[in-house]
């Protein structure tokens, strides 16, 4: 009988191959970002959507690379590869101050990523990790998003004022500049370009102010807003209260009561799903 103990053997491969991965440290990698409340376990070579994105706004992401082995994880400095996803307008992917890492099993570290939308459409970029990862020594995740230039907005609620206001547009995209009108006509990248507060002055005067956010050649989807002064106008009624009648289960009925305004003939009611919404949806 012959007894074969050399690494030709295939068996003493196997075995050889079955110790080296028992030792091997394990990479498993989670995402994560705060603006969004995304949280994530990523598949090596999956996709994360972030969706809708300010264009040239730095979206923030946090890697958490965790070791399930046993021996240290090592990515190196060189181990961090950004790369154009095919198919697509390119999205800027980066590190913040990478400078490789190891860690010990059991244990888990983070990389701060930044995505970054240049311009409109659909952008995405792949990234890959390099490791001493025995069955996976490269891991790979794509990160795609759409640019988009969000449109202004006004820091005045549309309606009645008794008198004269301020009014400033602003932006939330970065280096967005905003361009209005005020004679009722669609703004162009040619109208006037807003510097500064506007004056909604003079009793009996109405204004329909119209303005576009513009960066990189692209245009944002239009604002309006509308108020006029009115200094015979009622005052604005307080103390909304929104009470469950007694015996009324699931939500099907609620009732509505405030202060009562001299010289009112009517009321409107706004509401939303949400604190933060637009509060669009009216009744009378």
């Amino acid at each position: 009988m012959s007894v074969f103990w050399g690494c030709d053997n295939p068996l003493n491969r196997a075995i050889l191959d079955r110790d080296a991965r028992a030792i091997t440290p394990e990479i498993s990698v989670t995402v994560t970002e705060t603006a969004s409340s995304l949280s994530s376990s990523l598949a090596n070579g999956g996709i994360i959507d972030l969706g809708q994105i300010c264009v040239r706004e730095n979206r923030v992401l946090t890697l958490r690379v965790r070791n399930g082995g046993r021996t240290d994880l090592v990515i190196p400095s060189s181990g961090l590869k950004f790369a154009l996803a095919d198919g697509t307008e390119e999205g800027t992917l980066a590190a913040t101050g990478f400078s490789g890492l190891t860690v010990g099993p059991g244990e888990s570290s983070e990389i701060d990523l930044a995505f970054t939308a240049e311009t409109l459409g659909a952008k995405a970029a792949t990234l890959t990790l390099y490791s001493n990862d025995y069955d996976h020594p490269t891991f790979t995740q794509t990160f795609k998003a759409t640019g988009a230039i969000l449109p202004p907005t006004f820091n005045l609620a549309g309606g009645t004022y008794r008198t004269d206001q301020s009014l400033t547009i602003s932006s939330g995209t970065p280096d967005a500049v905003i361009y209005y009108t005020m004679n009722n006509t669609a703004p162009t990248a040619s109208s006037t370009e807003y510097v500064g507060c506007i004056d909604i002055s003079g009793d009996g005067n109405s204004y329909i102010v119209r303005a576009i956010a513009y960066v990189g050649g692209s245009l944002s989807d239009e604002a309006v807003f509308q108020c006029t002064i009115d200094s015979d106008a009622p005052d604005a009624p307080s103390g909304l209260l929104v009470t469950v009648p007694s015996g009324s289960t699931g939500y099907t009925r609620l009732d509505l009561s405030w202060t009562a305004v001299s010289g009112a003939t009517s009321y409107t009611v706004y509401r939303d799903t949400s604190n933060a919404g637009a509060f669009a949806t009216s009744f009378s």
